[in-house]
């Protein structure tokens, strides 16, 4: 039997005019738990990054943690409204919804829509080829970091800013 392969392009898209886009994602992989994200303004620009490691022992909670952290540093700068993008539809789900939640997921999922109100934000899922940047800052080799100056972060990354930024387009297979 053979299976039909399909496949489109996605692209990383600014937030509306005033609205800031946060993009996080969590990784799990041989035993380590880390997550990364990126804040950007309504023209793409940066405005922060992260990387941190977490005592957890999966993706999902991975993905959930890296969520927090990401709100919770955009409380701390005072940025407000928030568009969340994340790459599991499972905790984009759980965020909007009040169905089928793990009860070990309650608390960081209370956490964050407590959040999701004081930061008048909103959530969607977004395909892991347009989330590239948060990918990368999920599973980059260090300690747990913050970056708030564009100039302090890797090359790499900054390459990728611009490229979404630009409007660069990535093909997704199904």
């Amino acid at each position: 039997m053979m299976t039909q392969v399909s496949s489109f392009l996605v692209s990383w898209t600014k937030p509306e005019f005033g609205r800031i886009k946060l993009n996080t994602v969590g990784f799990f992989v041989d035993g380590r738990a880390s997550g990364g994200g990126i804040a950007r303004d309504h023209e793409g620009n940066f405005v922060f990054a992260f990387h941190c490691e977490f005592g957890v022992n999966d993706a999902l909670s991975a993905d959930l943690y890296a969520c927090l952290f990401g709100l919770n540093r955009c409380l701390t700068k005072g940025l407000t409204p928030i568009h969340i993008e994340l790459q599991n539809y499972t905790s984009v789900n759980w965020l909007s919804h009040n169905r089928d939640i793990e009860w070990n997921f309650i608390n960081p999922i209370l956490k964050i829509r407590n959040l999701i109100g004081q930061l008048n934000a909103n959530i969607s899922f977004v395909w892991k080829e347009a989330n590239g940047v948060a990918d990368f800052f999920s599973k980059i080799k260090c300690t747990s970091q913050v970056f708030d100056n564009v100039e302090d972060i890797p090359e790499e990354a900054t390459i990728l800013i611009s490229a979404d930024r630009a409007g660069k387009r990535y093909g997704r297979r199904t």
